[in-house]
């Protein structure tokens, strides 16, 4: 049973409890919700069926000034190429040679994303010398 099947049922068994006490407030207490959401779960099961009572998935938020996958993938190749480099000074390069147009703020949470916000997770681990 997914989390998504519990909690229909458990609105079910609400709506439940309200008509056989014929109380909505006393079902909501022994629940523990809020009697104005009982009321519109009632109202929306009244209008589309049992089915509304499903949650629904939602779609992620599209940020409108978010750094688009191309830069994104372009910053964090320079950066596993040159794991020493801060962000600060990154954006100072490539501003100098027409790049991006990405603040440092914005080029630490794309590698922050990524795993690489720091310089000792750009840098590959040291393969462990034989001593032969």
């Amino acid at each position: 049973m997914t989390n998504d099947d519990v909690l229909y049922v458990y609105r079910l068994r609400v709506l439940a409890t309200a008509a056989e006490l014929s109380s909505v407030a006393a079902a909501c207490r022994i629940h523990g919700i809020h009697r104005s959401t009982s009321y519109r779960w009632k109202g929306m099961v009244d209008r589309f069926g049992l089915e509304i009572l499903r949650p629904r998935e939602r779609r992620a938020p599209q940020m409108p000034n978010s750094v688009p996958v191309l830069f994104e993938h372009r910053i964090v190749a320079w950066s596993l190429g040159h794991p020493g480099t801060s962000a600060y000074r990154r954006r100072t390069r490539s501003e100098k040679y027409g790049g991006s147009r990405v603040s440092a703020s914005g080029l630490y949470r794309v590698l922050r994303r990524h795993g690489l916000h720091t310089s000792s997770r750009r840098r590959p681990a040291r393969r462990l010398r034989s001593t032969s």
